[in-house]
């Protein structure tokens, strides 16, 4: 044989068509919200560990973030796939995908998105909350509003507008406004506490408002309790 004849046998080329097949996607429990707003982002506020976002698969499978092939370790160095799955970090998860590896046989499915879901683990910030006092009748407040020592004496009807803000990294949101009277006797103790009836017409939650009327008479201290959606309060 020449040389010319042997090269036709050094050289070859071939082509494979390899076809990828995932796993079923096993059933699968997402965890109860505290809340889910209108775009269907379910929220959770970490208070409890019920209130906590954690996904299962189905009995004999594991779960991970990703479905890449091969040894997949965590930050500790251990096994990445688990029996659930958990966030701990407050903030908003958009598109939240994962995948589901059979314990038995190893198959691994797809990733899949499961939707958005966010944890808000801040409570409304109590510095923020402010009341305003206006006279339901004309004329000067300071006129209807004396200081005591122990608090405030109202000789007038008294409107009272509490604004508050829920800040956080996620922020959920003000559900409601409470105002509650802590009606004093004469010498500074607590005779009794009374929540004050909101008209749910003079709410805002969009901007945080509410608005109050307090009879005349009243001697005492107002405090407020801000809700936030997923039950958080201060």
């Amino acid at each position: 044989a020449t040389r010319a004849q042997d090269d036709k046998y050094l050289s070859t080329s071939s082509s494979y068509t390899i076809e990828i097949k995932y796993a079923e996607v096993p059933q699968y429990n997402v965890s109860t919200p505290n809340y889910t707003d209108n775009s269907g982002t379910a929220w959770y506020s970490y208070e409890k560990d019920s209130d906590k976002f954690v996904v299962t698969p189905a009995e004999g499978w594991e779960i991970n973030k990703t479905n890449s092939l091969g040894q997949v370790k965590d930050a500790q160095g251990k096994d990445a796939w688990k029996s659930s799955l958990t966030e701990e970090n407050e903030g908003i998860y958009k598109k939240y995908t994962v995948a589901f590896r059979n314990k038995e046989t190893k198959e691994i499915t797809k990733l899949i998105d499961i939707g958005n879901y966010a944890i808000d683990k801040t409570n409304p910030n109590p510095k923020k909350v402010k009341f305003k006092f206006n006279p339901v009748n004309d004329g000067k407040l300071e006129k209807f509003i004396n200081k005591l020592s122990f608090g405030l004496f109202f000789n007038e009807k008294i409107d009272v507008t509490v604004t508050a803000s829920d800040e956080s990294k996620a922020s959920s949101g003000i559900k409601s406004i409470k105002l509650f009277k802590y009606n004093y006797n004469e010498n500074g103790s607590v005779k009794s506490i009374d929540e004050v009836l909101l008209d749910p017409k003079s709410q805002d939650v969009s901007t945080g408002t509410a608005k109050f009327s307090i009879d005349p008479k009243f001697v005492g201290v107002l405090k407020a309790e801000v809700i936030d959606n997923v039950g958080r309060s201060s």
